[in-house]
């Protein structure tokens, strides 16, 4: 039985999302790419919370940060999967067109996270509810003439012989 401090977890990390582009997926799984940038008003994520990704499965949060864009190096660039930080600064500029000049009002946040394990995932699979299979309901026969005959037969006769 779970003590009250888990179930009071499961409300206080709630699973979220995070989604990439396709081009990231092998590089997620392989764990070349171990961060990610996003700009928000506030986190969405907090660390040893899981988050699903849809094309790569189950992650766990390691960290969530406020940074520094311009203080990034070359290996904050690698564990984000980029070549360099200019490469790395041109896809978030394509992403994000209105961080140029704080435009937005939001803060750059590095999380970090792993792939959950599979036992992990599978079991996260479990608590959320499998879809329905769908049943084929046989439809209604219709009945034929000599069947609707004998049944109103049959209410005319209860009719006539029941007490008034």
């Amino acid at each position: 039985m779970a003590s009250p401090t888990d179930i009071t977890l499961q409300f206080v990390l709630p699973m979220g999302q995070l989604l990439f582009k396709k081009c990231f997926f092998d590089a997620i799984r392989a764990g070349t790419k171990r961060t990610t940038l996003r700009r928000w008003t506030t986190a969405r994520l907090k660390p040893g919370q899981r988050a699903f990704t849809p094309g790569v499965g189950f992650l766990r949060i390691e960290s969530v940060d406020i940074v520094d864009i311009d203080a990034l190096k070359k290996s904050d660039a690698a564990a984000d999967g980029f070549s360099s930080v200019r490469a790395m600064r041109k896809m978030l500029g394509e992403l994000y067109p209105d961080a140029a000049g704080n435009r937005d009002g939001r803060a750059w946040f590095r999380i970090t996270f792993k792939v959950a394990p599979a036992d992990v995932a599978s079991a996260a699979s479990r608590r959320v509810a499998a879809p329905r299979e769908k049943t084929r309901r046989a439809k209604p026969r219709k009945p034929d003439s000599a069947q609707v005959s004998q049944r109103r037969r049959q209410l005319a006769d209860a009719l006539r012989t029941a007490p008034r």
